[in-house]
């Protein structure tokens, strides 16, 4: 076998790999997809946004803000919202609320893990001000 070909068979899996991973982390800062949803290799390094936090005119959400028809699509919703913030998320999410006409100010917060002091703090990921 010669060297190149050698070269070719024993890298280029690896380099392939490689290419990919970067591609997809690539793809995460520069669109809205999430490490999870569209990262791949970049879940890692990150938490779940199913970890993330609804605030409703600056209270946490519950369930007791949901209409009793509607709790099946909520969860839908909801995992809608917390993994793609967008104003048409946002909008789905509303219209479930029983006082929709009552939300002035709806936010997502995300956890941050600091390893160096091992606390967990939340940062502003989305915030959506309702005329």
């Amino acid at each position: 076998m010669k060297i190149s070909h050698r070269f070719l068979a024993y890298f280029s899996l690896p380099v392939l790999v490689v290419g990919i991973a970067s591609f997809q982390l690539y793809k995460t800062e520069t669109t809205d997809l999430s490490r999870w949803k569209g990262g791949g290799f970049g879940m890692y390094t990150n938490i779940n946004e199913a970890f993330n936090v609804i605030v409703i005119n600056d209270s946490i959400y519950s369930n007791s803000n949901f209409n009793k028809k509607t709790l099946n699509q909520k969860n839908n919703y909801i995992n809608k919202l917390l993994y793609n913030p967008t104003d048409k998320n946002t909008e789905l999410f509303l219209s479930l609320l029983n006082n929709k006409k009552e939300v002035k100010k709806l936010q997502i917060f995300e956890p941050v893990f600091d390893p160096n002091n091992y606390t967990l703090t939340y940062k502003l990921r989305y915030e959506k001000i309702i005329q």
